[in-house]
């Protein structure tokens, strides 16, 4: 397992990919020119932030699934290390759960977040507990966060992230 108080190996030595600038190519560079570049640099921020984290209790029998999800995308040609970390009202944060999102892909992430077995207790989150959540990435990725819930009616709640 890794540390989690780290940052992804390839994050801590990495050049600043998002500093490829938007208007890097030039001003009569066609759709495929930005498809290129984002392949070669991603897209969107290394670091995300969602301070309004809640999971939702289960809804009806027969209805759609209440649940929170957070959507990932990488445009760019190769993997995105990622690392989540879950801030709390009452403890100490749980920093360093890791996943990958595999190059030019979406991933759709629901509670609980992990892809390594040992991080499973880590990321439990309770019905209904307040957290925040940040998202460290070691190229740039694209990050939305959404929560569905089902009880006493349906209701789709949806936000980018904070990004610096």
């Amino acid at each position: 397992m890794h540390d989690p108080q780290a940052q992804p190996a390839d994050l801590a030595d990495a050049a600043p990919l998002d500093a490829a600038p938007l208007d890097a190519a030039p001003a009569d560079a066609g759709p495929g020119d930005l498809v290129i570049r984002d392949a070669a640099h991603g897209a969107g921020s290394r670091t995300w932030y969602f301070p309004d984290g809640d999971r939702p209790p289960a809804g009806p029998d027969g209805g759609p699934e209440a649940h929170e999800s957070l959507m990932i995308l990488n445009v760019c040609a190769r993997p995105a290390t990622v690392d989540l970390d879950l801030y709390w009202t009452d403890r100490p944060p749980v920093l360093g759960i890791r996943i990958v999102v595999p190059g030019e892909r979406v991933r759709g992430l629901r509670v609980p977040w992990h892809d390594d077995p040992a991080d499973a207790g880590r990321s439990a989150i309770p019905v209904r507990e307040q957290y925040a959540l940040r998202v460290r990435s070691d190229i740039p990725v694209i990050c939305q966060y959404g929560r569905l819930e089902a009880v006493p009616s349906f209701a789709l709640y949806t936000t980018m992230g904070f990004t610096r």
